[in-house]
């Protein structure tokens, strides 16, 4: 009784209890059968031992005991076997106490006892066996009526937004965030069209009817972008999850529907593009050479750099930009880059040759190399300066066009 209430939440291990209790049986009858040794409880001419009256008492506190826990735990019982079950307990006092009063077995003491004793067990009758019989299913189904009262507050206090949309349209379940989200209470949501809800254009009504045709065919959509608009028509961007709900025929009853706000992160990403835009322009019109290099080979090139070389930007694409420099100037730049490889992070100044595209002109630039790490990726910045002189291998000198004092940017990854 005092340790019952532990296990309304637990799975009771039923081979152990038994065994548990056949063990103890068995110590019991040995003590009083075999081995003599358990205490005398009754003595005929003088009554009750101290060791009754003791344990008649303990049997009480223990049951005092199994009524707070009883009490503890009432939110898990239904509130008539609770009455049942504490009125059983409370005549199981009485009864203990009546036995530590009698001095014979044929005394009123120890008949009103058992008496009790009949009443608590007629009690636990009515709380158990006779409500399992007359309400079964509030016996067998009340966890899982608390365990649905559990999903509910879950779904209604999630903090993204929950609905249920039938096929034809029509809202049939929300839960506050969504609410909260289109703008109305869940009972002015409820019934609603859900193509209410989004803003007209190719990213709105219209892509949410093509997503509707695939729920009404029963398939799934995962992580979709659509424009929606609150009930004040101010529009916002959702990411929609639609999962199919369907009865023991296949037949759908409703969607699973889970939209997210991401109108932060599509602004976020609108800014960002336009920041990208702004920063292309500005590298593409530059009168710097610029260019991302990774494995020796260029990945991105500028105008500015192109004129430098003679080559198209095309032509740069995927080129190994070792062939822009002579041998013996390769060397010294490939021994520079490497050195930074190794983890020199000073500034590296020096003097080269760059080639042009004919193969003969070179162009004498003062370069300086420096390094650094980012997002856990080495990154070199090669900035060359063009004094404005160049010349021929066979002392034929030409001019770069526009592109003296200029600066080039050597990204190698």
């Amino acid at each position: 009784m005092l340790i019952a209430p532990l296990f309304f939440r637990k799975k009771l291990a039923v081979p152990f209890v038994i065994g548990g209790y056949l063990l103890l049986f068995t110590a019991l009858l040995g003590a009083i059968f075999y081995w003599h040794t358990f205490p005398d409880c009754f003595v005929e001419g003088s009554g009750l031992t101290p060791f009754k009256i003791g344990s008649e008492y303990l049997i009480c506190l223990i049951v005092l005991l199994a009524i707070f826990h009883l009490l503890r735990h009432r939110h898990t019982i239904s509130p008539v076997t609770l009455k049942f079950l504490i009125a059983s307990l409370v005549l199981t006092i009485l009864a203990e106490f009546s036995f530590t009063l009698y001095f014979s077995v044929y005394g009123l003491s120890n008949m009103v006892g058992h008496y009790f004793k009949l009443l608590s067990f007629y009690c636990i009758y009515k709380a158990l066996v006779r409500s399992g019989f007359k309400n079964p299913t509030e016996l067998l189904f009340r966890n899982l009526e608390e365990k649905s009262k559990l999903y509910q507050e879950l779904y209604d206090d999630a903090p993204v937004a929950y609905f249920s949309v039938g096929i034809d349209g029509a809202i049939r379940k929300a839960n506050r965030k969504a609410a909260e989200l289109l703008g109305l209470s869940r009972d002015e949501l409820l019934g609603c069209q859900i193509f209410d809800f989004y803003a007209d254009g190719p990213e709105g009504r219209e892509k949410a009817q093509t997503i509707f045709d695939q729920y009404t065919r029963g398939e799934e959509i995962l992580s979709e972008e659509l424009q929606m608009k609150r009930a004040d028509t101010t529009p916002f961007w959702v990411n929609l999850t639609v999962k199919v709900t369907q009865d023991a025929n296949d037949n759908i009853i409703e969607s699973r529907s889970i939209i997210t706000d991401i109108s932060d992160r599509r602004r976020a990403e609108a800014a960002l593009r336009e920041s990208e835009e702004k920063f292309r322009a500005v590298v593409e019109t530059a009168n710097k050479g610029i260019c991302i290099v990774q494995d020796y080979n260029l990945k991105y090139v500028n105008r500015c750099l192109a004129d430098l070389s003679g080559y198209s930007e095309k032509e740069l694409f995927e080129t190994n930009f070792a062939k822009f420099f002579p041998p013996d100037e390769l060397e010294k730049v490939k021994a520079v880059y490497e050195k930074h490889i190794m983890g020199d992070k000073e500034p590296q100044n020096y003097d080269t040759v760059l080639r042009h595209k004919d193969g003969g002109g070179f162009t004498l630039i003062s370069a300086q190399l420096s390094s650094s790490i980012r997002g856990g990726r080495l990154e070199l910045r090669l900035s060359v300066t063009l004094p404005g002189v160049s010349w021929r291998k066979k002392s034929c000198c030409r001019p770069m066009p526009s592109l003296s004092n200029s600066t080039m940017w050597w990204l190698m990854i």
